[in-house]
């Protein structure tokens, strides 16, 4: 385990003709009524945070799984599926040209691509949602072979690069944030989020 190199945080969204302004309104209705939540796959990051929502809440939401965001996508804009936990990227510029409503994001500070939307584990503090932090994130790995002079080079390489300027525009352009976790806290971190998500695909049953 070399680097985590981006975090990008989803962003729970419905369609601007959904009724729903708040995560509050939102959950209290999907607990009289069945919901549908669309994903870019079964296992992604949009789909388990949407298990997880399901789980913490107790909502009655169906999940509608399409290949890929690009066929997720028209099902949330045109209304056809009630709301995505999606990767802040693909829906970033349909919430600022009104098509989407951004509820909240799962990571666990507001994301300043989306100023005035907050954390769901703050909105949803009182809602169960107190420990709701999910990201999308990006690594390196090597296999345990590889030499430690060669993992400490690759680090101190990816350390610049991090550092350039036109990386930085870039993960600016996807909404992400520079990730810190290295070498055994960056296994620790991956660990934790293995084991974390087994629960959640135990809870929804996908391991059957």
């Amino acid at each position: 385990f070399i680097r985590n190199v981006i975090e990008i945080p989803n962003v729970m969204v419905v369609p601007a003709s959904s009724p729903y302004q708040s995560v509050e309104q939102f959950i209290k209705a999907a607990k009289d009524k069945e919901m549908t939540f669309s994903s870019a796959g079964v296992g992604s990051s949009i789909h388990m945070s949407g298990e997880l929502f399901k789980a913490m809440t107790g909502t009655k939401m169906t999940h509608v799984p399409f290949r890929g965001s690009g066929e997720a996508l028209p099902a949330l804009l045109s209304g056809d599926v009630d709301v995505s936990f999606e990767n802040m990227p693909a829906v970033l510029a349909h919430i600022q040209s009104g098509k989407l409503r951004a509820l909240a994001v799962t990571s666990a500070e507001p994301s300043p691509y989306l100023p005035g939307v907050e954390p769901l584990s703050k909105l949803g503090a009182n809602l169960g949602l107190g420990d709701f932090v999910t990201t999308a994130w990006f690594g390196l790995v090597a296999d345990d072979s590889m030499p430690d002079e060669a993992i400490q080079t690759l680090q101190s390489a990816l350390d610049k690069q991090l550092d350039n300027e036109s990386f930085k525009a870039f993960v600016a352009q996807l909404g992400g944030e520079l990730a810190t976790e290295e070498g055994d806290d960056f296994r620790d971190y991956v660990a934790e989020d293995v084991k974390r998500w087994q629960r959640v695909a135990g809870q929804a049953q996908l391991d059957q």
